[in-house]
């Protein structure tokens, strides 16, 4: 489906978000700009079309919608929240029903389960927004996120908090994995207040958007 960066980020702003989010799975949807460029950008490297793809942490299906919208032959949509889950699964019928084709649902596949227990399988490309440890209860969580996708696929798309501390971390940790770490752009990315601890209606944060890439064979 050809769409333009505009139009593509106008059907993701129509999706319905997660109704009963989780303070410990720190559930911050990607905002439809944000998405839509990542989207776009994995597009036009050949890593969507035709491909086999992977959302790891679904959430409400924003990355999982735009990666159908863009001709992944099959979409993973893995969450450990069942609500997360079933959000997902109306947003896509829903987008199937307006947008079309209408083989959209078919091309999904969802899974409820914990990213740390699901056993590895095969796939092209990964698109994820993973936990981005700002909350104590999730500090650390994105390694895991990226661990399961290292051993899944040879190219990942993945969004992290920015610092300095970050960025030396995850290329460690890419380069013990064999792949390699580029940022493409670094975002503004709001985080609007959800939970009765929450002190400021929103906070926003630098969230660097990287490509991981496998060098060598494992």
């Amino acid at each position: 489906m050809k769409i333009s960066l505009k139009e593509l980020e106008i059907i993701l702003s129509t999706l319905e978000d997660i109704s009963n989010p989780k303070p410990n799975l720190e559930q911050w949807t990607t905002t439809p700009r944000i998405a839509a460029e990542m989207l776009l950008c994995a597009y036009r490297e050949g890593n969507i079309a035709d491909k086999i793809c992977a959302d790891l942490g679904c959430g409400n299906g924003i990355l999982t919608v735009g990666l159908l919208l863009l001709d992944a032959k099959k979409v993973y949509a893995i969450d450990v929240d069942p609500d997360a889950i079933e959000t997902t699964r109306r947003n896509v019928r829903r987008i199937s029903e307006i947008y079309g084709p209408q083989d959209l649902i078919n091309r999904a596949i969802l899974i409820y389960g914990d990213v740390r227990e699901i056993e590895p399988f095969s796939v092209d490309t990964i698109m994820m927004n993973p936990p981005f440890g700002v909350e104590p209860q999730t500090k650390h969580a994105d390694r895991y996120f990226l661990l399961k996708a290292f051993k899944m696929a040879n190219v990942v798309y993945s969004l992290h908090h920015s610092s300095q501390k970050s960025r030396k971390f995850l290329e460690r940790l890419a380069r013990e994995n064999c792949f390699e770490s580029r940022v493409i752009k670094t975002f503004d990315f709001v985080l609007r207040a959800r939970f009765w601890y929450h002190r400021l209606k929103k906070k926003i944060i630098k969230t660097d958007f990287y490509v991981f890439q496998r060098k060598c064979l494992s």
